[in-house]
């Protein structure tokens, strides 16, 4: 499997692969403000099984809910695979295998705790 290295800039994720650190894919917010990228946690597993380890990353959402979104995309062409709601997320780490079904699962930090979440409930 292969790993990208993932860098947010302002309202945008850019994926490079090591070691010439050519574009590989480039993801843009929607929303004006939203902080798409604001924190971002190489997955380690590859969920859409396409050959490259998966990437999460968080964004605002300002259309009528109000909470933060976490969303799983494509390591390998920065497609949306899944998006989650949470409350305000502070903090996103992914972490070992913590339910023994083999993928990478992910720590999702926030106002008032700390959240275990498995990859394939994203």
């Amino acid at each position: 499997m292969r790993h990208v290295t993932v860098v947010a800039t302002l309202f945008a994720v850019l994926a490079v692969a090591l070691p010439g650190q050519t574009q590989i894919w480039r993801v843009i917010g929607t929303q004006l403000n939203n902080q798409f990228g604001g924190f971002l946690a190489p997955l380690g597993s590859d969920i859409d099984n396409d050959g490259v380890a998966d990437v999460l990353v968080t964004s605002r959402d300002f259309l009528g809910t109000g909470l933060d979104l976490v969303h799983l995309l494509s390591g390998r062409t920065g497609s949306l695979l899944r998006t989650a709601p949470f409350g305000q997320v502070r903090s996103l780490a992914a972490r070992e295998d913590v339910d023994g079904d083999g993928v990478s699962d992910y720590l999702v930090g926030g106002v008032g705790g700390l959240q275990i979440v498995v990859s394939r409930a994203l």
